[in-house]
């Protein structure tokens, strides 16, 4: 279900994004098929989560694309996004156990100086 949320957002995005002024109304939102789907009020909510649409206030049901959403279709779309976003997360994990490891090799090192000083006194 999520994955096929996933493919909704990029499939929808793409249309705000070369639609008229990047909005769209809701009854102009698509499934990966180009065919409407239910549940596109909830569905427009998720991508408000999101940060990638807002509402435009301008006219009753229509939906517009914030500068975060242009921007995430310009670098590639929804799922090179969240693909981009699972390889920082992957490199900040790799990173964070040889700062762990070195933090403990200092205090360990720290400690050694301490019980030589005070055993020579």
């Amino acid at each position: 279900m999520i994955t096929q949320i996933n493919v909704l957002i990029d499939v929808n995005l793409k249309l705000l994004y070369k639609s008229n002024g990047n909005s769209l109304n809701l009854k102009d939102f698509k499934d990966d098929f180009g065919n409407k789907f239910q549940d596109v009020e909830t569905f427009a909510k998720i991508m408000q989560k999101k940060e990638l649409i807002t509402p435009n206030l301008n006219e009753e049901f229509c939906y517009k694309l914030t500068e975060i959403g242009k921007q995430v279709y310009e670098n590639g779309g929804w799922l090179e996004h969240l693909k981009n976003q699972k390889e920082v997360k992957n490199e900040t994990v790799k990173i964070k156990p040889k700062k762990i490891v070195f933090s403990l090799l200092i205090i360990a090192f720290i400690f050694i100086i301490i019980l030589l000083l005070t055993k020579s006194n």
